[in-house]
């Protein structure tokens, strides 16, 4: 079964800019270069462009409606032995409690900046993927939790 972590933001307007802090952050670029890319990702314009580009109607529909809405795929983490290397950790058990900690961390900055919500319809907020304190800090004590994608 997979299990994601969404969020969205209420301001549409900001998407691109919490784009690009996300691509500028610490913690994104370690995911990135993981072997399996485990980057956090949002809908933005630049895939609203790139459908239109591409003329691929289902794709400009959607990214247009999901612009904002993102996601990050907490299960099914896999880790090769550059992985360990990168991560500076010696097992696949620290290595996922690494990437747990980097995502928590970028969220909590995403929170500071940006007006996130985290969806209940997140499988990985419950306490098989993250911890409970991870949980209370992505959601800021649940004050971000939202019943509404």
């Amino acid at each position: 079964m997979w299990a994601y972590l969404y969020f969205r933001t209420k301001k549409i307007e900001e998407t691109d800019k919490i784009t690009k802090f996300m691509e500028n952050s610490k913690e994104q670029e370690i995911l990135e270069k993981l072997t399996w890319q485990y980057w956090i990702y949002i809908n933005n314009e630049n895939d609203i462009k790139r459908a239109k580009k591409d003329k691929n109607d289902y794709f400009i529909e959607y990214y247009t409606k999901n612009k904002g809405r993102g996601d990050w795929k907490a299960s099914w983490i896999e880790f090769e032995e550059e992985d360990l290397k990168l991560l500076k950790v010696k097992n696949d058990d620290d290595a996922m409690e690494k990437v747990f900690s980097l995502v928590t961390s970028l969220c909590c900055k995403l929170n500071e900046k940006f007006d996130m919500w985290y969806l209940k319809s997140s499988c990985a907020l419950s306490w098989d993927y993250f911890s409970e304190k991870q949980i209370n800090k992505i959601t800021d004590n649940w004050q971000r939790f939202s019943w509404v994608s």
